[in-house]
């Protein structure tokens, strides 16, 4: 399991989990049965540390904690929804909501700091992420001055969808390191600055070597509708 289909628990109100297991809900990609195997999965993975995040289990600072929850629920929106163009644009505000802050140039910090967190993976550079990147933005600015959708497809929504889960999944399994926002942008500073110094991919003395990537094979079917 990856992608789209792991990241739809986060439709579910995070602050309120007593009743997750006896819910299925319709996503994007299927149907969500929050059933035991999904309980299992999910504890290997970074769910249940959200929520401790979210109920002060787990100690980030107190803006973080709010940032973490209003993403979260941007994301269960977007996953919720079978308008295309209003899915898309949730997720790039969610993943501006986690990586950006007032002042930055974001055609420029979103693939800097994107990249700290998975551009040690081949993928990057075979898939060609940077520029991937640089095109949901302009997609995500064209709809947002000028109402321009025309250009968003089925393929920029599950990309984003895929960099969500990925960044998420890291941060909130990386809660000694990121506590903050400014953790985020420090940490990615750093990394960019290696980069620059050809000390690049699994060379990195500031990547943790605990960060993960997960990658989600879509058919045919999947990029025709939503």
């Amino acid at each position: 399991m990856g992608g789209v289909a792991n990241l739809s628990y986060i439709c579910m109100n995070v602050k309120n989990d007593s009743a997750l297991m006896n819910n299925e809900i319709t996503v994007k990609i299927g149907d969500l049965c929050l059933d035991r195997s999904w309980k299992n999965w999910h504890k290997n993975m970074f769910f249940f540390n959200l929520l401790k995040v979210i109920k002060k289990e787990i100690v980030v600072y107190s803006k973080w904690k709010d940032n973490l929850y209003r993403v979260s629920r941007l994301i269960g929106q977007s996953l919720t929804s079978n308008n295309l163009e209003q899915a898309f644009l949730l997720n790039m505000i969610a993943i501006e909501a986690l990586l950006t802050e007032q002042g930055d140039k974001y055609t420029e910090v979103l693939p800097k700091r994107i990249e700290a967190f998975i551009g040690w993976v081949g993928y990057w550079n075979r898939r060609n992420y940077k520029e991937e990147i640089k095109s949901v933005y302009k997609k995500r600015c064209e709809y947002i001055h000028d109402g321009n959708d025309k250009h968003i497809e089925i393929k920029d929504l599950l990309f984003t969808d895929d960099l969500l889960f990925n960044i998420l999944s890291n941060l909130v399994s990386h809660t000694k390191i990121f506590k903050s926002k400014k953790d985020i942008i420090v940490f990615t500073t750093k990394v960019s600055a290696e980069n620059v110094l050809g000390v690049v991919g699994n060379k990195s003395k500031i990547r943790p070597k605990t960060l993960h990537f997960f990658s989600r094979r879509y058919t045919d079917d999947d990029y025709k509708k939503i």
